[in-house]
């Protein structure tokens, strides 16, 4: 069996509910699941004095940060939840940027990658890391949200990637890459292939009270059946889900 190797390129984060804080961020609910299915999973991103236990769980996870300190507070996110897995999300303290150059270095021992989920939050990327990165693995995927977050148009960003995930509403079917991945937090599941296939799949299970990283999840699941081989049309239950 292959150990196939993750990295994923986004800051590690803090959820503020109410008067409870929750660690997060697409390292936390796709590094899990890829270690789960076997493979290994790394993460590169700045890391805030607020993040460091992120970071800790991350480890406690199996996930290995490569990250860099920035020195700030780090990325913090108010959610307000509205119920039927809705909310309204709105930024507390951000981070600073994913300079190139700095990921691909603290990533340069890794050697050729089999996956990266390339995720920034909320405008750390403009991007120009999906190009740089496709070089070094066999597989990108790019998560939209924080392009969008941003005001930028996510079209561009997406150069040399195989799978662009967005949730519902973020961007249209029509991004010239192989796959789109579409969720809707508790709800249907789009995927989509170049050249015309469009399945649909509803989540087996009861309505979660929270959704939060069910797409990263999906996503990190999707890569490892790719790399493993799989037939795209028997992807679509692929999916691991996350709940408080």
């Amino acid at each position: 069996m292959e150990l196939y190797r993750l990295l994923v390129v986004s800051p590690p984060t803090i959820d503020v509910i109410g008067d409870r804080c929750r660690v997060g961020g697409p390292a936390v609910y796709a590094g899990a699941v890829f270690r789960r299915l076997g493979g290994l999973a790394y993460a590169v991103g700045p890391v805030g004095y607020r993040t460091l236990g992120t970071v800790w769980v991350e480890r406690r996870l199996g996930v290995e940060r490569l990250g860099y300190y920035n020195g700030g507070e780090g990325l913090v996110f108010n959610i307000k939840y509205l119920g039927g897995g809705r909310r309204i999300v709105s930024l507390e303290s951000s981070t600073s940027g994913l300079d190139p150059s700095v990921v691909l270095s603290a990533s340069s021992g890794l050697g050729l990658l089999d996956a990266v989920l390339l995720s920034p939050l909320y405008g750390e990327e403009w991007g120009m890391l999906a190009p740089l990165l496709s070089a070094r693995s066999r597989l990108v995927a790019v998560d939209v949200q924080g392009y969008v977050r941003a005001g930028l148009n996510p079209s561009p960003t997406s150069g040399g990637a195989v799978l662009v995930h967005a949730s519902r509403g973020e961007v249209g079917e029509g991004l010239p890459i192989l796959y789109y991945v579409e969720t809707d937090g508790p709800g249907d599941i789009v995927l989509v292939e170049r050249g015309g296939m469009r399945l649909v799949a509803r989540p087996r299970g009861g309505l979660l009270r929270d959704p939060t990283g069910a797409g990263d999840a999906y996503t990190a699941s999707l890569l490892y059946y790719l790399l493993e081989g799989y037939p795209v049309r028997g992807l679509t239950g692929a999916r691991e889900r996350s709940s408080v």
